[in-house]
């Protein structure tokens, strides 16, 4: 019987922490998308972009990741050409199967053309450079390969950006206060209940090792709960269809790591199992930055709101430190906002005392959520959280937690049904003229049903069957004529 502890992607994880401090679920991204390089077909190649601040830890991230993989199969590329990239032989070696373009403070026209080139979905390219000098044109045809870039954040070619996984480098208060204790010398640092900063020497051997055993074979595999997976994917976004590819080809990126620990099928194909979708689950925070442009902040702020509609700044700034997430500045938060009101996801109140925020139930964010039941029914066996070293009896039981964890009450079939139920009780528009409502009692330090009747156009009657259903939600307790709105801990 295979033990789950013997997984390889933990491992990664443990290695992780004797170098860098959080940033776990990058270090994995980064590491299993440049092992698409040992898939079979270039379709499955997934290329990332390390993102973040100015001295913000992109390159420790990314080195760490690569220090994994065999030098014979990297080439690494710093500042130099604009075309040494192209020139290189490493795109006509089978023998290199990932690059790292690094330390580059600034992509020119020419290296972000080519790397749409090399990310785009033809296997092989044609790539013509012209002289400007002398005028005279050069043709190369040269070979896909995935490949690892860091950025500055927010100074990305839009259209790059689409073909690429964006890794956001965690950063906060607390790691750079623990990075600089390494700086002076210290190991064995804790940050959020882990350990930090040791020795993994003997870590990287046995990884590498099978990494380097990759490069001989051609190995497929075949993902047998395909449908569990498709609540990860946002349908919506027109970029759906290569979303869905990354997320397939990082989860067989993690079967092929193990792969003499996975079962294989009559056509010889090695068959992915529960633990590489909790792999998956790991990375859930770092693949949503590209699958929904948002991060895990932007998830609980939405998922809170899904609870706390009508929410000030400052209770949300509040929640997202009480759950351990980071410290919120209000610009910041702010600019989360409205990022998010652009995407549809929040309804954005003026109110006297500022502004109020409230969730979209028509257009929900994509949350770490799968079918667990569909997993389960494919692979009943145990499997172990790699963040937490904890061990869960199968995969569904890791689902409870996962629900738990995000704050998700219910799972997304579940809460399309809500959703649904809202609209077909009382409709968009209705719930619309509840929130107005509500924010006028907070503009007005109370409401009555004249107060509807004149401000919202609405008849008496109407006004008092919804004051009364906000009235029996706990939304608003009565005293006389008027009602006045009752904060969430008073409910």
């Amino acid at each position: 019987m295979v033990r789950v502890v013997d997984d390889l992607s933990i491992k990664v994880i443990e290695y992780s922490r004797g170098s860098v401090v959080g940033n776990e679920s990058q270090v994995l991204t980064i590491f299993l998308s440049a092992l698409t390089g040992y898939a079979p077909s270039p379709s499955e190649y997934v290329s990332t972009m390390a993102i973040g601040e100015s001295s913000g830890g992109k390159t420790h991230v990314t080195k760490t990741a690569f220090s994994l993989l065999p030098p014979e199969h990297v080439v690494q590329f710093t500042s130099g050409s604009e075309k040494a990239t192209i020139y290189s032989k490493a795109l006509r070696d089978d023998n290199v199967k990932v690059l790292w373009l690094a330390e580059l403070q600034k992509l020119s026209p020419t290296t972000v053309e080519f790397l749409k080139s090399l990310s785009g979905d033809d296997n092989d390219f044609i790539y013509e450079v012209t002289d400007p000098v002398g005028g005279r044109t050069r043709r190369f045809k040269l070979s896909k390969k995935p490949y690892t870039v860091s950025y500055a954040k927010g100074l990305i070619d839009k259209e790059l950006q689409t073909r690429l996984l964006l890794v956001p480098i965690e950063e906060n208060v607390e790691i750079n206060k623990a990075v600089v204790r390494s700086k002076f010398g210290e190991a064995d640092i804790e940050y959020r209940g882990n350990r930090y900063v040791y020795d993994t020497s003997d870590l990287r051997d046995e990884i590498m090792d099978a990494v380097r055993a990759l490069g001989d074979y051609q190995i497929e595999v075949s993902i047998p709960y395909s449908n569990a997976l498709m609540p990860m994917v946002n349908c919506y976004r027109t970029e759906s269809k290569r979303h869905a590819q990354t997320i397939a080809s990082l989860l067989k990126s993690s079967a092929r790591l193990n792969l003499f620990e996975r079962k294989i099928d009559d056509n010889g194909r090695v068959i992915a199992s529960a633990q590489d979708v909790v792999s998956l689950i790991t990375m859930f925070p770092v693949i949503q930055a590209t699958v929904q442009n948002c991060d895990l902040i932007d998830t609980f702020i939405y998922n809170y709101l899904l609870g706390h509609p009508s929410s000030s700044e400052i209770e949300i700034i509040r929640a997202v430190e009480d759950e351990g997430l980071t410290e919120l500045r209000l610009d910041e938060l702010r600019n989360r906002l409205e990022r998010l009101k652009t995407e549809n996801y929040i309804y954005l109140e003026a109110s006297a005392t500022g502004v109020l925020a409230s969730a979209n139930f028509e257009k929900r964010i994509i949350t770490p959520s799968i079918n667990w039941n569909e997993v389960y029914e494919c692979d009943k066996t145990e499997v172990i959280d790699p963040l937490t070293g904890k061990i869960y009896k199968d995969i569904r039981s890791y689902g409870e937690y996962i629900i738990k964890r995000y704050n998700l009450e219910i799972d997304e079939e579940e809460a399309e049904k809500r959703a649904e139920r809202v609209r077909k009780e009382i409709g968009l528009p209705e719930a619309m003229l509840r929130n107005d409502i509500i924010t006028f009692e907070r503009e007005n330090n109370g409401v009555t049903a004249q107060d509807i009747v004149s401000n919202f156009d609405v008849p008496m009657l109407k006004a008092m069957d919804i004051l009364n259903d906000l009235e029996a939600s706990g939304v608003f307790k009565r005293n006389g004529d008027v009602y006045k709105f009752v904060p969430h801990g008073e409910r």
